[in-house]
């Protein structure tokens, strides 16, 4: 597995080789910020809900029209809920400051995972020895 950055960092994706083709090359598959918005959406979701956490905090996941819209179907499927924002980092940013726990990836990568005040102070003050 691979990562590039962009000039700036605030884009990601990874990317990897996988298995040879029927003529011997390997194939490129790249995983994009739709791809990665869902694997991070659904762990994060996984781990509130197992540590009861979804009924004090809240949590959503944003995507803007152009997002692939399997990946939208497969996250309400999950359970996580979602909302849609104009395309833009300003307007996704925006609207996940709405959550306690809010993600957005567009799909070239530009994203991330924002927590409120509430949330760190009670990772913060959490034990985790427990």
């Amino acid at each position: 597995m691979l990562c590039s950055f962009d000039g700036d960092a605030d884009r990601v994706v990874f990317h990897r080789f996988s298995s040879i083709s029927d003529c011997g090359d390997s194939i490129w598959s790249l995983i994009d910020g739709d791809k990665i918005s869902c694997l991070l959406s659904i762990v994060l979701y996984n781990e509130l809900k197992a540590a009861n956490l979804l009924e004090r905090f809240t949590y959503g996941v944003v995507q803007t029209a152009y997002a692939n819209g399997a990946s939208t179907n497969y996250l309400r499927e999950q359970g996580v809920p979602i909302v849609v924002a104009k395309t833009g980092v300003k307007f996704l940013h925006h609207k996940a400051l709405l959550f306690d726990v809010g993600l957005y990836f567009e799909a070239n990568g530009h994203g991330t995972v924002l927590f409120s005040e509430k949330m760190l102070a009670h990772l913060t003050a959490t034990d985790a020895s427990k």
